[in-house]
């Protein structure tokens, strides 16, 4: 019974640690493509230069000529008024219909669209660059905790190796050596 129990909490901890370890490592590389596809940072800067590459297209846009069109159909029974003689008129129907198109396009608006395609021009390279800055920045910060990383497992294989040095020396004294008497 108990030999059993032994042996149930031993394969529970063999099989219940194993789910929880990691199965390789990720390079520097993957750590970053994977930050680059995650930080909330980028993601939020390049939202904002989409969003300078729609300002910067509609600022284009605005070169082109304002263009309208528009339709009326009207009808009407009954009692009505006949648009021909002004007159009121029984049981009659009476239909009518207007169509209109208008452009309209400026000569000169002070060099305000000029301006402003120079403008959305600026604010999209800004933008763009302020994207980079911000994956340079965290291209940084994940190679210094890489590196950290990195370091921290050297420093763990030096003490594991310290450790086993000393066991082997104090095996060695358990075993007859002893220090000098002084």
């Amino acid at each position: 019974m108990k030999r059993i129990r032994i042996l149930s909490i031993g394969a529970l901890l063999l099989f219940g640690t194993s789910g929880h370890a990691q199965e390789r490592r990720w390079t520097l590389e993957e750590c970053i493509a994977h930050v680059y596809r995650q930080n909330i940072e980028i993601k939020t800067q390049e939202l904002t230069a989409a969003e300078k590459r729609l300002s910067l297209s509609e600022s284009k846009w605005s070169y082109a000529p304002d263009l309208s069109a528009s339709a009326d159909y009207s009808l009407s029974t009954g009692r009505v008024l006949d648009p021909t003689t002004y007159d009121f008129v029984e049981n009659q129907t009476v239909s009518g219909n207007n169509a209109s198109v208008g452009v309209s396009l400026p000569l000169f608006d002070g060099l305000r669209n000029h301006y402003n395609l120079q403008r959305a021009k600026l604010d999209l390279r800004s933008s763009l660059l302020a994207v980079e800055t911000t994956r340079r920045s965290v291209r940084l910060n994940v190679t210094a905790r890489y590196l950290e990383v990195l370091c921290a497992e050297e420093t763990i294989r030096d003490a594991e190796q310290v450790v086993s040095e000393l066991e082997v020396q104090a095996g060695g004294r358990r075993s007859g050596w002893s220090r000098p008497a002084r």
